[in-house]
């Protein structure tokens, strides 16, 4: 259970009337794909509403502002592509919210806690599972094992279907990395993720695993 303080969460991100004065990094291409992830949540089944997809971006969009992938874009345009390749396997509207936050706890001053009242305690603990936390709730930095320890152990499978969409998109965007760099992260994907994908036994991740397997193989 993911305890809740009205007075712990009522943050300058959380609070629409006293979003930071700053405007977040923005591009033609992100707000292209921000376009493009409203028209496939539009297209599928997900009954996720609009306004709530667009609450979702927005605070991701200021959490992260200024902080740029290594490809160049913004840093936002990430958890987008996450979003709309877990659209193709999943359409939980906890699940494409929680995949739209899933670093802002890891990497930005937002808590679970301003999550959870924002978007509901589901959505926060799947946030949680993606989340280098130690027991007292504070950020903390895994060892490889102790990170695959916590997903292997899950106990909700759409936090599994997150972390390999999250894993897609990174494996989609690695050239950005050096080619040692490359090599271990295949090698690590067709070792723990693949099997772990296939563990959870849903038809619809096939098409993912099948993707990471082809780009992992070419690069070891």
């Amino acid at each position: 259970m993911l305890p809740v303080s009205v007075d712990a969460i009522r943050s300058a991100i959380v609070d629409k009337n006293r979003l930071p004065k700053e405007y977040p990094l923005e591009t033609p291409e992100s707000l292209k794909l921000e376009q493009d992830f409203l028209d496939q949540l539009a297209q599928s089944f997900c009954v996720l509403d609009e306004t709530i997809a667009r609450d979702a971006i927005t605070m991701i969009k200021y959490a992260h502002q200024g902080k740029r992938r290594k490809s160049g874009e913004p840093f936002y345009t990430h958890p987008l592509q996450v979003a709309m390749i877990l659209l193709t396997v999943t359409k939980d509207p906890d699940a494409i919210l929680a995949a739209l936050l899933h670093d802002v706890v890891e990497d930005t001053a937002l808590s679970l806690d301003q999550i959870a009242y924002q978007y509901g305690r589901r959505v926060a603990y799947l946030v949680q599972k993606l989340t280098h936390l130690d027991p007292t709730g504070k950020k903390t930095t895994l060892t490889k094992a102790e990170n695959h320890a916590q997903l292997a152990a899950a106990e909700n499978k759409e936090a599994v279907l997150i972390k390999l969409a999250d894993r897609l998109h990174n494996m989609r965007t690695i050239r950005c990395h050096k080619p040692e760099k490359q090599r271990y992260i295949a090698q690590e994907t067709l070792e723990f993720y693949l099997p772990l994908g296939k563990h959870i036994r849903d038809k619809g991740v096939d098409g993912v695993l099948q993707e990471l397997k082809t780009i992992c193989e070419a690069l070891v």
